[in-house]
């Protein structure tokens, strides 16, 4: 670019401010460029807006800050309305039965009643009176003490058989005791003696009253002793 004052040319626009050399045919100088600058031209239109440049890529979440502190707590609010009462819960399990209590005191002894009427007696039968019988039937035993009222059949086949008399106080007036002799083994195979427990027990026999045992000599099918006479001192066994 050249000046019709001999400017050198100068690139790019000129500012006021700007020191611009000015070539003369004696000299050259610097001069102000608001003094060759003239006025302002109009401005120009404004330029095409360009086109938004594509987004650049998202940045990584950076890491999470620290817990502030907690806040005070507000006040408390109004008390809510009630709500509905909610359905029945399931009955539980029953509880342990509680301590039996004391035992009340027993009450007074009501009056005896009335005697009732005596019932009629009753008869025994002929098989009754039969058992009964069997019943008293029993077998010696050698050193046992004979019992009222019972048969023994005795065998001595196999040696002596001693048995003893009951005591005064276990019979009565009028008791038996009846023996009989199995297979006729007494005196000739072995003797058999009914012996005495106590003093005052007397047997009385066909030959008379005699204060010992009594020794079943006689080869006899049987025979029986009976209580003729009981007092608090003796005792008689008849020979029947």
């Amino acid at each position: 670019m050249t000046t019709l004052l001999g400017l050198r040319p100068l690139p790019g626009p000129i500012l006021p401010s700007d020191q611009i050399m000015v070539a003369r045919p004696e000299r050259d100088y610097r001069a102000s460029a608001s003094a060759f600058v003239g006025p302002a031209g109009a401005q120009g239109a404004t330029g095409a807006t360009g086109a938004q440049g594509v987004a650049g890529p998202t940045g990584a979440t950076g890491a999470q800050g620290l817990q502030g502190p907690t806040g005070a707590t507000g006040p408390q609010g109004a008390t809510g309305a009630t709500g509905p009462t909610g359905a029945k819960g399931a009955t539980g399990n029953q509880g342990i039965p509680g301590p039996t209590g004391a035992t009340g005191t027993q009450g007074a002894t009501g009056a005896t009643g009335a005697t009732g009427p005596a019932g009629t007696s009753g008869t025994p039968s002929l098989a009754f009176a039969r058992d009964l019988a069997r019943a008293r039937y029993l077998r010696e035993t050698h050193g046992g003490v004979l019992q009222p009222g019972a048969t023994y059949s005795v065998w001595t086949g196999g040696g002596a058989i001693v048995m003893y008399l009951p005591k005064r106080a276990d019979v009565q007036l009028g008791d038996r005791i009846e023996f009989l002799n199995l297979h006729m083994t007494w005196p000739s195979s072995g003797a058999f003696t009914v012996a005495r427990q106590e003093t005052g027990t007397l047997i009385c026999g066909p030959k008379g009253m005699f204060d010992s045992d009594l020794v079943c000599n006689k080869p006899v099918a049987g025979f029986a002793l009976q209580v003729a006479w009981k007092d608090g001192a003796s005792i008689w066994w008849n020979v029947v």
